[in-house]
């Protein structure tokens, strides 16, 4: 196979392969700051590649490796339990004694699941507790790091994983503008909401309102100018520590199902002689996994980062014994690079890089498991689903890539089924590149699309 570089002076350089008719014009700007690498699933040639050895930070194309290792080390049924416990006895009604929640970490627990769980006090006839309700979240015993480059005003990707997390943490508020009043409703329970926006009627579009909230003790205020266009807006925030929204969706939970809590919610370890109530199973971790990937949510992927210290372990050091698996994992497919340090699992960092080679290799490897079915539906389609659902829409739901964006990188990494049933592993990595440049972010997706061109015609 014969390859070289013939130079354009400004507009790039053509990267000839002669054996795949490959030629490709690289944009100057991107020519240092890009990895790619596409193999043919059949043959295991390589059809085409620039600098894939060069490490890159990947974003939340990371997700792909804690994809693979969860699928192999906890397996796609894996389920996160959430249990209830009482101690103590029943009289006439009332829990004479304490009532106990054990968290297994579960990412997708919801105000739904907390009502079935608790919903499980009426089979025991108790509409009250006299003594207090005690959470256990000690599952996780040591977190990963994040070396975020920028956090937004109670950004979402801060919220970190716990062993009793519900709705993932999320603060949301839906603002509705009619006319030229506006109304805000939010998910809270027992705090005030202080609506001081006025709408202006110059405004044509809708700004980032997270610079318009702020939160002081139990009181959130909206303040400032806003637009009719933001009508119907639905904001997302991490406004509360974990520990405090917890308790907050618990008291909610509890009120709505009309059982009484004479003593307080804490934070303390199981009692060993509680006796379990109700037993709740999350779905699936393949389950898991598909939505983690089609929309890119951290909270998931850190917390089966840290399942496999808790649950496959000893659990001795969740985030040091998960890092041991992650670590053996990538090694065994030549994945690893000197300047490589994990932190969790979900792309937030500035040390995470993986070369376009190792990426390359993760795909190859999976698309030969016993997983290879499950791994691939994990991924987004193109113009069908996620955060692949506009782009590449000319080739239909032909490309599934996983794709990963920081402040400065850009990526996507997947498999790519040409109009001729031919199937190829693509990775393109992009680093040093402003992603709130339009410009610059169709300047690299215009390349990826003159490849995936290429390689539909072979």
């Amino acid at each position: 196979m014969i390859r070289k570089l013939i130079k354009l002076g400004v507009l790039g350089v053509f990267l000839v392969n002669s054996t795949y008719g490959m030629n490709l014009t690289i944009p100057k700007s991107l020519q240092n700051n890009m990895s790619v690498m596409v193999i043919d699933t059949k043959t295991t040639k390589v059809v085409y590649e620039h600098l894939p050895n060069t490490p890159r930070l990947i974003a939340s194309n990371m997700k792909l490796i804690t994809t693979a290792v969860g699928l192999e080390q906890l397996h796609p049924d894996f389920k996160w339990h959430t249990k209830l416990f009482y101690k103590g006895s029943i009289n006439n009604g009332v829990l004479e004694g304490d009532l106990y929640i054990l968290g297994g970490g579960d990412p997708t627990l919801d105000d739904r699941a907390l009502n079935e769980i608790f919903s499980n006090l009426y089979k025991l006839g108790i509409k009250k507790i006299s003594g207090n309700l005690v959470i256990d979240n000690t599952i996780f015993n040591s977190l990963p790091t994040y070396s975020m480059l920028k956090v937004e005003n109670y950004d979402i990707d801060t919220v970190f994983p716990d062993g009793l997390i519900v709705d993932a943490n999320k603060t949301i508020f839906n603002i509705h503008v009619k006319a030229n009043t506006t109304n805000i409703d939010s998910n809270l329970y027992g705090y005030n909401i202080n609506n001081q926006l006025n709408v202006d009627p110059n405004q044509n579009t809708c700004s980032d309102l997270s610079h318009q909230v702020s939160f002081k003790e139990s009181t959130v205020t909206f303040s400032g100018k806003i637009s009719r266009a933001c009508n119907n807006q639905k904001l997302e925030f991490n406004m509360i520590d974990t520990k405090s929204y917890t308790k907050m969706a618990l008291s909610r939970t509890l009120n709505n199902l009309s059982i009484e809590l004479k003593g307080n919610i804490v934070y303390q370890n199981m009692h060993d002689k509680a006796i379990l109530i109700y037993d709740y199973s999350s779905q699936t971790l393949e389950d898991a996994m598909v939505y983690m990937n089609h929309y890119s949510v951290n909270i998931i992927a850190e917390t089966v980062f840290l399942s496999l210290g808790a649950f496959t372990t000893n659990n001795e050091n969740t985030n040091k014994n998960s890092k041991d698996i992650y670590y053996s994992f990538m090694k065994k497919l030549n994945m690893l690079n000197p300047n490589f340090r994990l932190e969790n699992g979900a792309g937030l960092s500035r040390t995470e890089s993986v070369t376009a080679t190792g990426m390359a290799n993760l795909l190859k490897y999976e698309n030969n498991s016993q997983y290879a079915t499950i791994f691939e539906k994990t991924l987004p389609q193109s113009g069908l689903e996620g955060s692949l659902k506009n782009n590449f829409t000319k080739f239909g739901h032909r490309a599934k890539f996983k794709t990963g964006t920081l402040n400065d990188t850009h990526a996507y990494s997947g498999y790519f089924l040409s109009r001729h049933g031919s199937k190829y592993i693509v990775v393109v990595i992009a680093n040093n590149i402003n992603t709130n440049s339009s410009a610059q972010m169709n300047r690299f997706n215009s390349f990826v699309t003159k490849l995936l061109d290429k390689l539909d015609k072979n």
